[in-house]
C-alpha cells in the first residue's frame, strides 16, 4: 500500500484523537500513560470509521474487502475516505457529547447498566455460544464431497495398504501423521466426504477447545474470544481448516507446543516438559515446515534456563534429545526411498512481502500487522517501564521542568516466551527465503500458514493487555467479523453450488464409464489425482499440454486404439481441433456432462463412439 491510502486510513483516526481532546475537554495533564491513551483512542477512531464505512458498502451490497482493493487502485476513492472520515469523525464526537451532556444516559466502563456488565456476568456462555457458531460454519462445509489435487494425494493414499502408504508418502518428502491419521478413519468408518474432511477439521475443533479451556484460564476471555475469531474468521483459516491435508494438525501441534513452552516458563512443572516432547514431535510428523518453529522454543527454553534457572536446563536438553531420537527414524526412512531429504519440486520464488501478508491473508492485512505492532510495543512498554518522566518546579526559571532518563529493565519471564513465537514465525520465512535463493524455491505460502496462528494468539494476548482492552476487544472481533463474515458465507454458498453440480456429474458419469474404459484429459488437476480420487479403477492420461511432452504424454489424439472405450474430461466445450483428430479415425463424440463440475473447475464430458 502506497504513502496516499496509508494516510487516508490513518490520519481520521488521529484527527478524531485531537479534536475529541479538544471538544471534549479532557484532561491533558501530564501523564505517564498519556501517549498510550491517545494511540488508544486513535486506534478506536481509525477502527470506528471503518467499521461505518464498511455498513455504508454493506449497505450497497459491496464486500467489505474491495474497500482496501480501490484503496490500492485509486487515488481519489483514498482523498473520498479521508473526506469522509473526517466528517464521521465530527459526527461521532458530538454524539460523545450529546450523550455526556444527559447524565442520565452516560456511559461508562464501570457502569452496572452497560452492555460490558452484561457481558461480564454471562461471558463463559456468550463465548461457547460464539464458538459454536463459528464452529458450525466450518461443519457444515465438512459434508461436500469436492476435493482438488493435493486432497486427492490424502485420498489414493488412504486406500492403500498401511507400509504401502508408508513408503508413498515417505516417498512424496511428505509427513505421515495426517495420512495416517485419514488412513485409519478411512479403514474404520469408510470412504466418504465427510470422512476426509473432518480428518483434517477435527484439529481446527481441538484448537476451538482448546481456545475456550486453557488459553482462557491461562490468558483471559479477551484473548479466547480473539483467537477463536482469528482461527475461525481469517480468510487463509477459511480455506485451509477445511482442506484435507495436514495444515490444520500442524498448527494445532505447534500451538500446543507454544503454550507447553509457557507452562515450563511460568508454572516449571515437569508434565509440560512431557507434553512439550509429544507435541514437538507430533508438530514435526505432520509437517516439515514446523522445525523451525519448535527449534526456537527450545532455543528460547534454553536461553530462559540459562539466565534464570540453570538447574531446568537438562530438562530443556533431555527433552530435546528425545525428540531427535523418535523422528530422526523418519527422515533416514526418507532418505533411503528418495536417496535425500529437500528436493526441487520446481516451484517459483515467493517474495519476502507476500510472506508477510499471508500472516493475516485479508486486504486489511496491513492495518491488523501495524496493530499487532503497535499493541506489542505499548505492551512491553507498560510492563517495562524503560522511559520515565520527572517533573519539577524550577522557582528561578519560574517554569516546570520535566527531566526523562532510562531505567535498567529486566525482561519478564512470560516475554521470552512471546519473543520466540515472533522468532518462531518470521525465523521460519527467514530461514524458508534464505534456502530458497541458496538452493532451489522451497516455499509455499500455505506451508508457512501452519506457525501463524503463533502470531494470532499473541496478538489476541497483547490486546488483552491494553487499557480499556474491553473495548478495544469488543471493536477488534468486530471489525474481523464483519471483514470477513461474508468471504466465509459466499464460501459456504459457492462449495454447495459445487458440489450439487459435482453430484450431478458423478451420476451422469459413474453409471456409464467401466473400469475397462479410458480416459483422456487436458485438465492437469484431473489427470494429476483427481480422476484416480473418483474414478480410482479406469486408467487415464493427459493430453494437450505440449510443455509436458518430456512425460510421453499426447499433445493430440491422434492414434486412439480402435479397440478401446475413451471418454474425454474437458476443461472447455470440445474443439475443431479435437473434432478432427477423431473424424480422421472414423469417430465422434456424444456429450454426457455439459458444464459439469469436477476437482477445481468445470468439466465437459464426451463420450467418444465410433461412427457407422
Amino acid at each position: 500500500m502506497t504513502i496516499i491510502p496509508l494516510i487516508s486510513i490513518i490520519f481520521p483516526g488521529l484527527f478524531f484523537c485531537f479534536f475529541r481532546e479538544k471538544i471534549l475537554k479532557n484532561d491533558n495533564s501530564l501523564s505517564k500513560d498519556i501517549f498510550v491513551k491517545r494511540l488508544f483512542v486513535s486506534l478506536c477512531g481509525i477502527v470506528l470509521i471503518y467499521l461505518i464505512f464498511t455498513a455504508i458498502y454493506l449497505f450497497c451490497l459491496k464486500k467489505p474487502d474491495v474497500i482496501f482493493n480501490k484503496f490500492n487502485t485509486s487515488a481519489l476513492f483514498s482523498i473520498m475516505y479521508l473526506t469522509y472520515g473526517c466528517i464521521i469523525s465530527f459526527l461521532l464526537i458530538y454524539i460523545e457529547k450529546i450523550i455526556r451532556l444527559k447524565n442520565k444516559y452516560i456511559l461508562t466502563i464501570n457502569s452496572q447498566k452497560t452492555v460490558f456488565s452484561f457481558l461480564e456476568k454471562n461471558k463463559l456462555t456468550i463465548l461457547c455460544l460464539y464458538t459454536i457458531f463459528l464452529a458450525g460454519l466450518h461443519l457444515v462445509r465438512c459434508f461436500d464431497n469436492s476435493f482438488w489435487g493435493d486432497e486427492g494425494i490424502v485420498i489414493t493414499h488412504a486406500r492403500k495398504e498401511w507400509f504401502d502408504m508408508l513408503r508413498a508418502v515417505a516417498a512424496s518428502n511428505h509427513s505421515p501423521f495426517h495420512y495416517a491419521f485419514a488412513w485409519t478413519l478411512v479403514k474404520v468408518f469408510g470412504e466418504s466426504g465427510f470422512i476426509f474432511h473432518i480428518s483434517s477439521t477435527l484439529a481446527y475443533f481441538i484448537l476451538l477447545i482448546a481456545s475456550i479451556s486453557i488459553i482462557r484460564k491461562w490468558f483471559g476471555y479477551k484473548t479466547s474470544f480473539i483467537f477463536v475469531t482469528l482461527c475461525s474468521l481469517l480468510p487463509n483459516a477459511i480455506t485451509y481448516n477445511l482442506e484435507v491435508r495436514m495444515y490444520t494438525w500442524t498448527q494445532l501441534f505447534i500451538i500446543a507446543s507454544f503454550l507447553m513452552a509457557y507452562g515450563i516458563i511460568v508454572f516449571k512443572q515437569n508434565k509440560y516438559y512431557v507434553l512439550l516432547t509429544l507435541f514437538s514431535i507430533m508438530a514435526a510428523y505432520s509437517h516439515y515446515f514446523s522445525l523451525a518453529s519448535i527449534f526456537t522454543f527450545y532455543l528460547i527454553l534454553l536461553i530462559y534456563t540459562f539466565l534464570n534457572d540453570k538447574k531446568e536446563i537438562k530438562k530443556v536438553i533431555l527433552s530435546w534429545v528425545i525428540f531427535l531420537i523418535i523422528f530422526t527414524p523418519w527422515i533416514l526412512f526418507t532418505q533411503k526411498l528418495r536417496g535425500g531429504f529437500v528436493a526441487d519440486y520446481h516451484i517459483g520464488q515467493v517474495p519476502l512481502k507476500d510472506c508477510i501478508k499471508f500472516i493475516f491473508g485479508t486486504g486489511s492485512w496491513w492495518f491488523l500487522l501495524i496493530l499487532l505492532f503497535v499493541s506489542l510495543v505499548t505492551a512491553f512498554f507498560m510492563e517495562h517501564p524503560v522511559l520515565k518522566a520527572h517533573q519539577s518546579f524550577d522557582q528561578v526559571k519560574n517554569k516546570t521542568e520535566i527531566t526523562l532518563f532510562i531505567e535498567k529493565v529486566k525482561l519478564h519471564k512470560e516475554w521470552y516466551w512471546i519473543l520466540g513465537g515472533i522468532v518462531g514465525v518470521f525465523g521460519t520465512i527467514f530461514a524458508a527465503q534464505i534456502i530458497s535463493h541458496l538452493f532451489h524455491p522451497i516455499i509455499v505460502l500455505r506451508y508457512l500458514y501452519v506457525s501463524y496462528a503463533i502470531l494470532w494468539l499473541i496478538f489476541a494476548i497483547m490486546i488483552s493487555k491494553q487499557r480499556y482492552s474491553r473495548i478495544f476487544s469488543v471493536l477488534l472481533i468486530a471489525f474481523i467479523f464483519f471483514s470477513c463474515i461474508s468471504k466465509c458465507i459466499d464460501v459456504i454458498k459457492v462449495e454447495h453450488s459445487q458440489n450439487i453440480r459435482l453430484e450431478k456429474t458423478l451420476e451422469l458419469t459413474r453409471k456409464e464409464i467401466k473400469e475397462s474404459d479410458f480416459i483422456y484429459t487436458n485438465i492437469t488437476h484431473f489427470a494429476w489425482t483427481i480422476c484416480k480420487s473418483y474414478y480410482p479403477n479406469v486408467k487415464h492420461d493427459l493430453f494437450g499440454h505440449p510443455e509436458w511432452g518430456n512425460w510421453g504424454l499426447p499433445e493430440r489424439l491422434t492414434n486412439l486404439d480402435t479397440q478401446q472405450h475413451y471418454w474425454l474430461f474437458l476443461s472447455s466445450p470440445i474443439s475443431n481441433q479435437i473434432k478432427e483428430d477423431l473424424k480422421s479415425q472414423n469417430l465422434s463424440t456424444r456429450l454426457t456432462v455439459d458444464t459439469g463440475f469436477i476437482g477445481t473447475g468445470n468439466v465437459w464430458v464426451y463420450e467418444v463412439i465410433k461412427n457407422k
